[in-house]
């Protein structure tokens, strides 16, 4: 009979990775090194769930012709107060902050790297095929049209005197990792407070926003003033570094 021969430790590992299929992706690789790093500054990593009501637009300050506010719905079992899936992470992020605070957690300061779901422009219902058939090519084609884009986002949120100048340097450190060389410049966009909202942005392209929210943003959440909070397009970022490296 064939000896074949045990490998073991660090080698075993490494090859059943090899097999599966190489290890982690390049995406896959930077968003674990942003949540090691976050990590290391401090924060908690906290998964929230997609969904969010219409009330978390309005404490938000957002225009009624605001893109965050054009949203696909769901049937939501768990909460049918929350139908639409999110287009910001920002919503289920300072929510989860108020909760942090409201059991005891001084300083808390929470990132999400997670999905938005961006509709399709044109806005048409998909079609509801028949069940005891196969649906029609055309179906099919209008089924995958409906398909949300589904971008990665990274958010961060805290509270404090300098909670601000720490949620940008948050965005710094996720594009650094990512090699993208990050401008920020003064803006005004909800729910961030004039004067302490940042564009961040990679070449001429705005991927984000950070600063300290508006005054009427944390009495609506029930959140200290001086909030801060940050959001960015990964997906984007990343984009943007894979094109500045051909």
């Amino acid at each position: 009979m064939e000896t074949i021969p045990l490998a073991r430790g660090h080698g075993a590992r490494a090859a059943r990775r090899r097999e599966a299929g190489g290890g982690l992706t390049r995406s896959q690789n930077l968003r674990r090194r942003i949540g090691h790093a976050l990590a290391g500054a401090g924060y908690v990593e906290t998964p929230c769930f997609p969904f969010v009501c219409d009330a978390a637009w309005d404490a938000f300050g957002l225009a009624p012709d605001d893109p965050r506010r054009a949203v696909l719905t769901l049937t939501n079992p768990i909460s049918p107060r929350e139908p639409s899936l999110r287009t910001t992470l920002l919503p289920g992020l300072l929510a989860a902050l108020g909760l942090n605070l409201t059991r005891g957690n001084p300083a808390p300061a929470l990132f999400e790297q997670g999905t938005v779901f961006v509709p399709p422009a044109s806005g048409d219902l998909p079609p509801s095929p028949r069940a005891d058939r196969r649906p029609t090519d055309d179906q099919l084609d209008a089924l995958n049209t409906a398909i949300p884009a589904q971008p990665r986002h990274l958010a961060a949120a805290l509270t404090g005197e300098s909670s601000w100048a720490r949620a940008v340097d948050a965005a710094r450190t996720a594009a650094h990792i990512m090699g993208a060389g990050l401008v920020t410049r003064p803006t005004e966009y909800a729910p961030w407070l004039p004067g302490r909202c940042l564009e961040l942005l990679v070449g001429e392209a705005v991927l984000g926003h950070a600063g300290e929210l508006r005054a009427g943003t944390v009495q609506a959440l029930g959140l200290p003033p001086r909030t801060s909070a940050m959001e960015i397009d990964l997906t984007a970022m990343e984009h943007l570094t894979d094109l500045g490296s051909r």
